[in-house]
């Protein structure tokens, strides 16, 4: 993939994969429930979606069947056929995005064929249409779950949050009119017959609802000092970070084997021995100058191909999660010391690794605002100069005035392109080693850094105007508190679950396609 495809899959994308440790909380487990948020607000962030063509059945039957039971509430069928259809959009954008990025068919569904004739598990016969319905009904589930539990706390939308909800509606009534639909018919062709402007409205407040109180949840649950110690304490690799060199090398078996799985096996063997007596007590210099070596090539015109360099070798502040299981327990163990090498058999080649420390996050997080100016190097029609020009023009700007992080955070709001951070004034909090990219972090993590700083660096989403705001907690109780307060999460929501079970009603939920 080009940089410039790249970047622009990336638009929408905020510079951290977990910017701020009050919006982490939903663990992977939490995740799979597919609770699909971006199916509802599909005005805002899908509108390449969004079907012009009317819809003449009125759904006349729909409306007084029954689907789901939970706590007492029974829902209709017209409910579910909302959420049926904006699954159906969520689906297709994740299939949008996958292939745009990788070039890869995840789901392969016709999304312009009837998906209850198209059949997604062979053994079974069920239908891609039978499995997207099911998400949509586990997705009321836990909305009816959630929306219970914030009625019995009496916890309500703020203002600001209301007025979001008509936002939201008013970029839809927008899309219509520019599409010279009513917004009505705009609704009912894409998320189903029976949607009014009215239960669109309710869905949307009941969402903006939910997840503001699933937030409240995780943001107010008790955790102290101690609270994180333990749990630190119970699993340490899950939060440490190392930093290492690795390469691999490509074994092959010989041309005239008979049996070459067996061959194959008996030359890693072979390749590993030979790399361990090669690298037997190596120090630092003579690993890289090893590596250099041994990763040297040729490319298709016999041409030489230079070998890896030390920055080629080096791994940064990797969790455990993104080490390769067969090296993961040798490189967290507590004996690990700094210039312990490891070779390790794969089925085709072999890895040789070389420990440089571990992170154990005692360091402090930072926190930072920036204003963001998008750059690509293949749009003809702006250059770097321009977009830099413009920065600095916003830059004076802020230095012409009061010169403070509130007038910064202003700014921000009216110019960044980062939609991560531009509602908050461009700020993320609690940053961690690892979460930025290079050049950013290396500014946000410069030892002479201190609050109040600005400068202006690039990076490969463009031109960031930078001011840093100061140290936050340490990175482990950073990371430690958005994993507990996840686990607490789950335990909170499964204890829902079992006090009020979902009803399925069969019949009705056939109804629904």
């Amino acid at each position: 993939m080009s940089k410039s495809s790249r970047n622009q899959n990336e638009m929408d994308k905020p510079m951290l994969s977990t910017p701020k440790k009050s919006k982490q909380g939903l663990s992977s487990k939490a995740k799979n429930r597919l609770y699909a948020a971006v199916a509802i607000f599909i005005a805002l962030s899908l509108l390449s979606m969004i079907v012009l063509s009317l819809v003449k059945d009125s759904g006349v039957i729909l409306k007084s069947t029954d689907v789901i039971t939970v706590g007492g509430q029974t829902v209709k069928a017209p409910e579910l056929e909302f959420y049926y259809h904006a699954m159906i959009k969520s689906y297709q954008a994740q299939a949008q995005q996958f292939y745009l990025m990788y070039g890869i068919d995840i789901f392969g569904i016709n999304f312009d064929y009837n998906l209850f004739r198209q059949v997604r598990d062979e053994e079974t016969g069920e239908t891609w249409g039978e499995v997207i319905r099911n998400d949509a009904v586990n997705q009321m589930y836990e909305i009816l779950l959630l929306e219970q539990a914030a009625k019995a706390e009496n916890f309500t939308l703020s203002d600001k949050q209301l007025k979001e909800v008509d936002e939201q509606i008013a970029e839809m009534e927008k899309y219509a009119r520019e599409s010279n639909m009513t917004f009505a018919a705009l609704l009912r062709a894409n998320f189903g017959k029976t949607i009014t402007p009215s239960t669109y409205r309710k869905y949307v407040e009941r969402e903006k609802l939910v997840d503001a109180f699933r937030q409240h949840k995780i943001e107010n649950f008790p955790v102290d000092q101690a609270a994180l110690d333990a749990r630190y304490t119970k699993d340490p690799s899950e939060f440490d970070a190392v930093t290492y060199y690795t390469f691999n090398i490509t074994v092959t078996a010989p041309e005239e084997a008979e049996d070459k799985d067996a061959a194959l096996k008996e030359a890693v063997s072979k390749k590993k021995e030979e790399l361990e007596s090669k690298f037997k007590d190596a120090t630092k210099d003579e690993f890289l100058k090893l590596a250099k070596e041994l990763t040297a090539s040729t490319d298709s015109e016999g041409k030489a191909v230079e070998g890896k360099s030390e920055e080629d070798l080096l791994e940064k502040n990797k969790y455990s999660r993104s080490v390769p299981e067969s090296v993961s327990e040798w490189m967290f163990d507590d004996s690990r010391r700094n210039g312990d090498i490891e070779i390790v058999e794969n089925s085709s080649s072999v890895s040789v690794y070389y420990f440089i420390d571990k992170n154990v996050g005692d360091y402090g997080s930072r926190n930072v605002r920036h204003i963001l100016l998008r750059y690509d190097e293949e749009d003809e029609e702006v250059t770097e100069d321009d977009v830099k020009a413009k920065l600095e023009d916003i830059y004076n700007t802020w230095k012409n005035g009061a010169k403070t992080e509130e007038s910064f955070a202003e700014l921000a709001m009216e110019k960044s392109e980062d939609t991560g951070s531009v509602e908050n004034g461009g700020l993320y909090e609690d940053v961690i080693l690892g979460q930025m990219v290079p050049e950013f972090e290396a500014w946000l993590f410069d030892d002479a850094r201190k609050p109040g700083d600005t400068d202006i660096i690039k990076t490969d989403y463009g031109f960031h105007l930078m001011y840093y705001v100061g140290e936050g907690d340490t990175a482990r109780n950073v990371q430690v508190d958005s994993v507990l307060r996840s686990e607490m999460y789950d335990e909170y929501y499964e204890g829902l679950t079992e006090a009020k079970a979902l009803i399925r009603h069969e019949s009705g939920i056939a109804r629904v396609k």
